[in-house]
């Protein structure tokens, strides 16, 4: 990331290097909303810039600023094109310039990257239940791609056991959106734009509008994005690469995977996954373990190979992959949770085959729904067995040689209380199991319900190896 300016950082799509402006009649009011360190306002709310926060820039702004005026922006750290192409006084050549912003950007469109820990932050906020919004100095066209570019990941999650997992905005406001006076919202830092979102998506209302200090603003640069949070009232978070930024920002973090274990410190979250001492009291934590229910299930956890067996050969397909229904575990969970290797190959070949004899089923939706089926508290076989050290299950699972649906088993899924099978193989000290997860493609940047990855959930110095490894 790359400021404006030739020797500091700068920001894709920003196009303005001024330093913020703090609109006078904020200062005291949002003073007074944080430097009361006896209360912890409650998140209502996350805005995001776009560009060289949640996707990577690529766009070199000096360039178009040379392309647009015919000369170098002269090391100015001040310039914003958009305001002085509005400056012009003929219309052939604001035109002419909005054309060369647009064909420089639909190139960029072509080359669009997400920034590494978008996708772990936003499924963060959304297990959070926490809704977001973005605002960008780019166009509608760009964060229609980049919400496309979300939702094909959000289904293929879908698909592969992660819940009800929502990557999508509840507001975007792009620099060519208009208000409902059919007037162009003023663009970042004038926190127009937070205003409206404020008021539609995150249903904040009060008397003047303004401070939010419920709302955290997100973004790379300084001056639009920190500016326009304070402008509005807002906690501000800068994601940069140079500390010297650090106080510019009330949260500062250099990747986006540092933030949510920020937010659990400054903000107060609701729900059972939160952080307040009502979500503790709730039968997500602390429930007593479970018992198996039906007589496969039991047959497993006895390790009767040969009943299991028998009543394999016997049961229907609806039968054998069904769960207990008090605690939601199948026959597969609890092989995997006792380790048996014989018992899971066995109860996985079976319904492989059963699927095989019947057109009518959907193979592969129904393998994926089977192996990464969450059961008591919402664990997966994998997180089971990561859980108590079973290596030998965990390689079967995802290894292609041992198992020929192993590409159907995603070893990200989390249970109920966002512990992923790399957070209990770590926690729990298996330095073994760590290893078969990241080798068998593992993401070491998931993130538990306090916003920690597993490196930072786990004391054991080999695991804690393994894993720095991983995140290089």
């Amino acid at each position: 990331m790359i400021w404006k300016g030739i020797k500091t950082p700068i920001s894709m799509f920003v196009y303005s290097t001024a330093l913020p402006i703090i609109f006078p009649a904020l200062i005291s009011a949002f003073a007074t909303t944080t430097t009361n360190t006896n209360m912890i306002p409650k998140l209502r709310g996350v805005v995001f810039d776009m560009d060289d926060t949640l996707v990577l820039a690529n766009l070199d702004i000096p360039e178009m600023y040379k392309k647009v005026f015919g000369k170098d922006p002269l090391n100015r750290e001040d310039f914003d094109i958009l305001k002085e192409i509005k400056a012009l006084e003929c219309p052939e050549e604001q035109a002419r310039a909005h054309r060369i912003i647009e064909e420089m950007e639909e190139e960029s469109r072509q080359q669009m990257t997400l920034m590494p820990g978008c996708v772990e932050l936003l499924t963060w906020l959304s297990a959070h239940n926490i809704p977001t919004a973005l605002v960008t100095r780019n166009t509608r066209k760009t964060t229609h791609m980049f919400s496309e570019r979300l939702q094909a990941i959000q289904q293929e999650k879908g698909r592969r056991g992660h819940g009800d997992l929502d990557l999508s905005f509840q507001k975007i406001i792009a620099r060519d959106d208009m208000g409902s006076d059919n007037t162009p919202i003023p663009p970042k830092p004038d926190p127009a734009a937070m205003k409206i979102i404020a008021r539609e998506s995150f249903d904040i209302k009060n008397e003047k509008d303004l401070p939010f200090p419920e709302i955290l603003m997100v973004g790379d640069n300084v001056a639009n994005d920190v500016g326009f949070g304070k402008n509005a009232g807002a906690c501000t978070a800068l994601l940069a690469s140079d500390e010297k930024y650090a106080d510019a920002a009330d949260i500062f973090v250099e990747k986006l995977t540092e933030l949510p274990r920020k937010i659990w410190n400054h903000f107060e979250i609701d729900g059972s996954l939160g952080n307040t001492p009502e979500a503790n009291q709730l039968p997500l934590h602390g429930s007593p373990p479970p018992t198996p229910q039906s007589k496969l299930c039991k047959a497993v956890v006895d390790n009767d190979v040969a009943t299991v067996r028998t009543m394999l050969g016997d049961l229907s397909l609806d039968e054998i992959t069904a769960a207990d229904e008090e605690n939601k575990n199948t026959a597969l969970i609890w092989a995997a949770e006792i380790g048996n290797l014989e018992l899971t190959r066995l109860i996985l070949d079976t319904v492989v085959a059963k699927l095989s004899e019947d057109e009518n089923y959907r193979k592969e939706e129904r393998l994926l729904s089977f192996v990464n089926h969450r059961g008591f508290l919402g664990a997966t076989a994998l997180n089971r067995a990561a859980r108590r050290g079973h290596t030998h299950i965990v390689d079967s699972l995802l290894s292609p040689k041992d198992c020929e649906v192993a590409s159907c088993f995603d070893a990200d899924v989390p249970n109920d209380k966002l512990q992923h099978p790399l957070h209990f193989a770590a926690f729990k000290k298996h330095p073994e199991t760590v290893a078969s997860l990241l080798q068998c493609g593992a993401n070491p940047w998931v993130l538990d319900r306090k916003g920690r990855t597993p490196l930072e959930d786990t004391s054991c110095e080999t695991c804690q190896s393994l894993l720095k490894k991983a995140m290089l």
